[in-house]
């Protein structure tokens, strides 16, 4: 019998990139069977996980009912094995179990998944951005006009929104860059502001302030052992 995966568990780097593969392969059959014009819904890995922090974040509870179709944009195809949708489905809820894990326990620790690319200098925000909007858009509670979440809002919807130009005509390269260094703190702080709305008398867990620079998924441990910090000690 093969082992049934703990649902605690955080994927591996392997898993995840199976289910940024998977992603990918699917968005690109629904493409191909309804015309590039459809929306495919998350295509990557970044997406998904920009998706999955707005679920657990948000002021209300989405049901998977309404979040896995929407996914895929309700194009989806049903599989043609069942073990198969059973595995998909396990990493997603396994991948969204270790973002809530993070958010609750320690959310200094809490690090959104960017694409990363060769030719950037910094991280590619746009997918995991695009994919958190996609989210807020099934809880009518993100409606809201508070200056305190507006302003934690404000960097994942100029990457991932269309916004009116009034907001974004006066960005240049150095204000994009300044809020894209800001999305892991807004994502934070917004996950603290529903939750303390959602939970009466809830206490953010306190971390200690971080000392020096924080260190990124793909860069070499801090430990010393030569790998990268994904790899070691950031689990």
């Amino acid at each position: 019998m093969i082992p049934v995966p703990d649902p605690r568990q955080p994927l591996t780097d392997v898993e995840m990139c199976e289910l940024d593969d998977w992603l990918q392969v699917r968005a690109e059959r629904i493409a191909a069977e309804q015309g590039d014009d459809v929306d495919p819904g998350v295509c990557s890995l970044s997406e998904l996980d920009g998706f999955l922090t707005a679920i657990v974040s948000g002021p209300n509870t989405v049901m998977p009912s309404t979040w896995l179709p929407a996914l895929s944009a309700g194009r989806d195809q049903p599989f043609a094995d069942p073990a198969d949708e059973q595995h998909v489905l396990g990493l997603i809820m396994r991948h969204m179990n270790g973002i809530v894990g993070t958010l609750m326990q320690n959310p200094e620790g809490f690090e959104p998944i960017f694409d990363e690319f060769e030719e950037l200098d910094q991280p590619f925000v746009l997918p995991w951005c695009a994919g958190y909007v996609r989210a807020m858009a099934l809880d009518a509670g993100w409606d809201t006009e508070d200056d305190e979440l507006s302003l934690a809002l404000l960097p994942i919807l100029v990457f991932g929104a269309e916004l009116d130009d009034e907001i974004t005509d006066d960005l240049d390269d150095q204000d994009l860059d300044l809020m894209a260094a800001q999305i892991p703190d807004c994502a934070r702080s917004i996950h603290a502001y529903w939750l303390a709305r959602r939970t009466p008398g809830h206490s953010p867990v306190q971390t200690a302030e971080r000392e020096g620079p924080k260190v990124g998924r793909n860069a070499p441990c801090p430990c010393g052992s030569g790998r990268k910090y994904k790899q070691c000690c950031l689990h």
